[in-house]
């Protein structure tokens, strides 16, 4: 009687382990739908259905995974969804600020996993919202997850195109080149060198070269982030879309083991930065289609983190890049001269041939000298690998003789000094970006550097030391005050005072941040930035 009532509790364990599922999320594989059931698919994440044998399969093959819910979908009448909150009202998703939607079992790839009904996730959402539901059904899984947009057809020759390629100037390399080593040799101890100098330089240069969003993207356990400038287009304004042209300006190490703090050289990375700076530049008095976003990668030193944390930001919000991230990486040379420009393509993401083939016609179509390889590793020492490992399409860009020195006093200006060379380097990014992104003629932005809303902005300086910003008939953003060096002093609260006014004040007679001398009030409105010269007197 015993052993009958043992296996009869037995019995109804087992049957009751058995019918228990599980939703379980882990990255994103092609080969998953043969051994599990695939219910949904993020940008890198998958969704699993499965029970107690499927999680000691995926615990035994050590695959990431995070068990969101026991029997989802079947408690209190409510189901699963995969809601995606409208990214320009919700660019970073809290998961705390939906509680009140259903159960929050997941925020990943800028989508959130509610338990919910749809009634309660459109009304107490924060932001409108698009759901999709999880049927836990299996779904089709793609063969790969496409991050790149590639053009299948060449475009005719663009006037603007072959302008902008004329407009590359070996003075203007040279100019950029004696900043960069000027301010950030590598053998330089300062250990504030980057929030001081480099980030307002890049932060500096984006916003006069017509970039009307500047931010930073934050590395973990550093206080240098990757700083991205975008240029938004007129007619694909999106930043879920864009071209992408950048380098690292090397980072600090406050650890070396010499004692040595590491600081932007010439050769690694001076010139990669000169290249992709150029290309704005030189692209700033054209209007495009498409928006472009150049980035400066630091932490390049320090595995890649620079580059690491922008691209997981932009898988995270299923951003797509059109054409291949450009990125430049130790492209100056020593003595010597060379025509070789080379540029490695990983051929193991989809549309990197094409990609390839593109770049090519473009630089014959504009005469400039290009040559590129397709390489099967993805791991090369240099930011383009966390492109390449995340399925983006990416053009690694390498000077031809190399001879410059790197990680040593001598990584300076002087071992650097064929200016001609390096803006030669720069051309191609000139030709493929500007085709990609689709230039469709001059700026508002003219060759000057004034902008459309430079007339509407007032500043007035009055003997108390008291400064006034009024800006008229455009909604601002924000504006900040910094020094001609570049240096960020304050940022300045502008209120709308009136019908299509906005005012700002600050007092530099008492403040700390701010001395005598001439200063630059920056700002971002909804019609372009602008930049204003103030002159602070006793």
């Amino acid at each position: 009687m015993k052993s009958g009532l043992l296996l009869l509790i037995s019995s109804v364990l087992c049957f009751t382990f058995a019918a228990e599922q599980f939703l379980i999320r882990t990255d994103w594989n092609p080969v998953l739908s043969e051994n599990y059931t695939v219910v949904y698919i993020s940008q890198s994440k998958c969704f699993i259905l499965g029970d107690a044998a499927d999680l000691e399969k995926l615990q035994q093959a050590k695959a990431p995974m995070v068990v969101l819910e026991r029997n989802p979908g079947v408690q209190d009448n409510s189901s699963c969804f995969a809601v995606y909150p409208d990214q320009e009202l919700c660019p970073i998703i809290k998961g705390e600020e939906f509680t009140l939607c259903g159960k929050v079992l997941d925020a990943v790839d800028n989508i959130l996993i509610i338990n919910g009904t749809p009634e309660n996730i459109r009304y107490f959402a924060p932001v409108p919202v698009e759901l999709v539901a999880i049927t836990f059904d299996p779904v089709e899984i793609p063969e790969k997850i496409s991050r790149t947009i590639i053009r299948k057809s060449i475009l005719p020759e663009n006037p603007h195109i072959k302008e902008m390629v004329s407009k590359v100037s070996p003075d203007s390399c040279a100019r950029f080149l004696r900043d960069l080593c000027g301010m950030f040799n590598r053998n330089v101890r300062n250990k504030q060198w980057n929030k001081g100098t480099l980030v307002p330089y890049l932060e500096r240069k984006f916003r006069e070269y017509g970039c009307d969003t500047v931010y930073q993207v934050p590395v973990s356990n550093y206080d240098a982030p990757a700083v991205v400038g975008i240029k938004k287009g007129k007619k694909n304004p999106s930043v879920k879309e864009f071209c992408l042209i950048g380098a690292h300006p090397d980072n600090i190490r406050t650890d070396d083991p010499n004692g040595n703090l590491r600081h932007q050289g010439a050769y690694d990375n001076g010139v990669g930065d000169v290249c992709f700076l150029e290309v704005a530049r030189v692209l700033k008095p054209y209007d495009f289609e498409n928006s472009i976003m150049y980035a400066g990668f630091n932490c390049e030193e320090i595995g890649l983190a620079g580059s690491k944390a922008l691209v997981n930001q932009l898988k995270q919000n299923g951003c797509k890049i059109i054409g291949g991230a450009i990125t430049f990486d130790m492209v100056g040379i020593g003595p010597g001269t060379s025509t070789s420009i080379s540029y490695s393509v990983y051929d193991g993401n989809q549309g990197a041939t094409e990609f390839v083939n593109n770049a090519k016609a473009i630089c014959q179509t504009y005469a400039v000298p290009f040559s590129a390889s397709t390489t099967s590793s993805q791991d090369i020492p240099t930011d383009v690998q966390n492109f390449w490992k995340n399925g983006y399409v990416g053009a690694f860009g390498r000077g031809g003789k190399g001879g410059g020195s790197y990680h040593t006093a001598a990584d300076s200006i002087t071992s650097i000094f064929d200016s001609t060379w390096v803006a030669k380097v720069a051309t191609p990014g000139v030709a493929i970006i500007a085709d990609y992104a689709v230039p469709i003629g001059p700026s508002s932005i003219g060759f000057n550097g004034k902008q459309s809303v430079h007339d509407a902005v007032k500043v007035r300086v009055y003997p108390s030391g008291q400064v006034f910003i009024t800006i008229e008939g455009v909604a601002v953003r924000k504006a900040v005050l910094y020094t001609v060096s570049g240096r960020i002093l304050t940022s300045i609260t502008m209120q709308k005072t009136q019908e299509n006014l906005y005012t700002g004040t600050f007092n530099y007679r008492t403040s700390d941040l701010v001395g005598l001398g001439m200063f630059i009030v920056c700002g971002e409105t909804e019609k372009g930035a602008f930049q204003k010269k103030i002159i602070m007197r006793k």
